[in-house]
């Protein structure tokens, strides 16, 4: 004969167990899998910065990357930036290429200008230790790689870093999209700065539209035509496009820290 009592205090049991563990979960999904910010957009702050005029021509590239005795294939975005010293370098997302590998070694990286078929400048040589691909985390800033030219590069495609290291919540900023596209805007998007810490930046778009491969694309304030950081993520969040940036000052920082200038080759994680 079933022993019902039994039977119901183990149900309960499970059942308690089961909401232990649901609640558990709650707390700790939001640690495991942070989500972006989200909200009302800040007012436009107070800028004290000098105000500056944004890039008439190509502010982002096309990223190219060679592996092995294979043909350039279209990779992600990426830019130019002057670095402390003067030295013009090149700036893209960890996560756009495959580096380290033994049997499929990235030999060159080169960017070129949308729509044009040469090649403006390519590299071999990374500009100190790079990052790695972001995963799940909200920290932005360990997604990226530098490089280092062995060939002049023409002056007027080198964007200058913002000095404020990184763009104020409710400031309005424009994304130059590498790709470039068939309309006059030229692969132009404008956004305002939803918020800002030490992580990251994440940008509000003033529309809706396909971020794949913008990775690595200069976002640049609309107050000072400076760079304030670069694309890395995109997510549609409350109806909106939501992009996440590597503020320039952290790339700024590391570039400043690279004391080695290792072979795309010789690299190994």
């Amino acid at each position: 004969m079933m022993n019902w009592r039994f039977v119901l205090r183990g149900l309960a049991l499970g059942l308690g167990f089961l909401a232990v563990l649901l609640a558990a979960l709650a707390i700790a999904l939001p640690q495991l899998m942070p989500q972006p910010p989200s909200g009302t957009i800040p007012p436009q702050p107070t800028i004290v910065a000098a105000r500056g005029e944004l890039p008439v021509g190509p502010a982002g590239l096309q990223e190219w990357a060679r592996y092995g005795d294979e043909d350039y294939r279209l990779a992600g975005c990426g830019f130019l930036l002057a670095v402390p010293g003067g030295e013009a370098i090149g700036i893209t997302a960890a996560h756009s290429l495959a580096l380290g590998g033994a049997t499929y070694a990235l030999e060159s990286v080169a960017f070129r200008i949308a729509g044009e078929e040469e090649f403006i400048a390519d590299s071999s040589t990374l500009y100190g230790i790079p990052g790695r691909p972001r995963f799940l985390s909200m920290d932005l800033t360990n997604d990226f790689v530098l490089l280092r030219f062995d060939q002049d590069v023409d002056p007027s495609l080198v964007l200058e870093p913002d000095p404020r290291g990184a763009p104020q919540p409710g400031e309005r900023v424009v994304l130059y999209s590498g790709l470039g596209d068939d309309s006059d805007r030229q692969g132009v998007y404008e956004g305002s700065v939803l918020a800002v810490d030490e992580l990251g930046a994440w940008i509000v778009m003033d529309e809706i539209f396909e971020p794949a491969l913008m990775s690595g694309s200069p976002v640049l304030s609309g107050h000072t035509g400076q760079v304030v950081g670069m694309a890395l993520v995109a997510t549609l969040r409350d109806g909106r496009l939501l992009m996440g940036i590597h503020p320039i000052g952290s790339l700024v920082t590391k570039a400043g820290m690279a004391s080695v200038f290792p072979s795309l080759l010789d690299f190994r994680r």
